[in-house]
């Protein structure tokens, strides 16, 4: 019965995109980790049974030591609940949602953590072209009231070159 339940959980695990995993109180030994990670990541489990914490080699230097401050300091009270992102080996950047959570032994005791981490870059990249799109419009609306505003074709002209870079989704030149 306890290996049919444990090979049903392998099914489960082994077959979502996302990332489980499951390590010691201490961070110092993986006891789980699930295919999501390689395909995520794109590194080997093995490489992370090895090294419990190369994965935070792949966080972005400016999410590093946050996301390695809250991991230590979170995960045991089940705050963690992270997004950061990741720089593959191949150079490409990839958003993660990551969270964790204590488990308890039989005894109540607190002797392991578990998290689920997924890739979210599909969702941050959705986010960026709303706010450009929010962006873009708002400068074509400025434009149109500058124009209603003003009867100097020199000053609109002006204007409307001013924000081509911010219609277009670019940043200025010198900004």
């Amino acid at each position: 019965s306890l290996r049919e339940s444990e090979e049903r959980f392998r099914q489960v695990v082994e077959n979502i995109e996302e990332v489980f995993w499951m390590t010691d109180l201490e961070k110092n030994r993986m006891l789980f980790i699930s295919s999501g990670y390689e395909k995520i990541w794109r590194e080997t489990r093995e490489s992370l049974y090895s090294s419990p914490r190369k994965w935070i080699e792949a966080i972005h230097p400016e999410d590093r030591e946050r996301v390695l401050r809250d991991a230590l300091l979170k995960q045991t009270s089940g705050d963690y609940d992270e997004e950061y992102r990741i720089i593959r080996s191949d150079g490409t950047l990839r958003w993660i949602h990551d969270r964790a959570f204590p488990v308890r032994n039989a005894e109540g005791i607190m002797d392991r953590i578990a998290g689920i981490a997924e890739d979210i870059t599909g969702r941050k990249e959705a986010e960026e072209a709303l706010r450009l799109r929010s962006s873009q419009q708002g400068a074509l609306a400025d434009l149109g009231r500058r124009a209603l505003e003003h009867r100097d074709l020199g000053e609109l002209l002006d204007y409307a070159a001013a924000l081509i870079p911010r219609i277009l989704g670019i940043e200025a030149v010198g900004e």
